[in-house]
């Protein structure tokens, strides 16, 4: 994919004014877009959530058959044991669904450039028509010297958005073509 910059004619030779995107500065100068992919972080924890889920529901199914009739020995362990069991099965399908819906806004996103303030985390971005958005990206950055990031948006709704820095499951790689080296 690429992304076109937008430049406001006031580019200094100073390298230190130039954006920063994934930990490597970008010279607007040597072209006016920027290509990238997505790649997935690897499957290890989707793998890991999706085994932990299912194998916490069959040890439930197999201690109750019926779970959605009432227990008939609340007073023992072997409950707790299937309360447990079916509580900790929310948490890795939490994150098969955040799994799920990053790649659907993933597929269906409009992409564009965001500025991004480095110490707050916060972000913002116009959308096609202009109108301003914005939101946070992950309290701990994986690359501090970022100033601007990309932002997946869907054009429908803007207000539903990702920052390239706040992606879970996917990682940005710049085409070098763009890089200062």
């Amino acid at each position: 994919m690429a992304v076109h910059f937008r430049l406001d004619g006031s580019l200094t030779p100073d390298e230190s004014s130039w954006p920063c995107l994934a930990g490597a500065t970008v010279n607007p100068e040597l072209q006016p877009s920027l290509e990238f992919h997505l790649e997935p972080r690897g499957p290890f924890p989707l793998v890991f959530a999706g085994t932990l889920s299912l194998s916490a529901i069959a040890f439930a199914l197999r201690a109750q058959p019926d779970l959605l009739s009432p227990y008939p020995r609340l007073d023992s362990g072997e409950f707790l044991v299937l309360f447990a069991c079916v509580f900790l099965s929310v948490i890795p399908l939490g994150i098969a669904v955040s799994w799920f819906l990053e790649r659907l806004l993933m597929v269906r996103a409009v992409v564009t450039i965001g500025s991004l303030d480095p110490n707050s985390g916060a972000y913002n971005f116009a959308d096609r028509n202009g109108a301003g958005y914005g939101g946070t990206r992950k309290l701990l950055p994986i690359h501090p010297a970022d100033n601007i990031c990309l932002v997946f948006y869907s054009p429908a709704n803007p207000e539903r958005n990702k920052s390239s820095s706040s992606l879970a499951f996917h990682q940005l790689v710049i085409h070098p073509a763009a890089i200062e080296r």
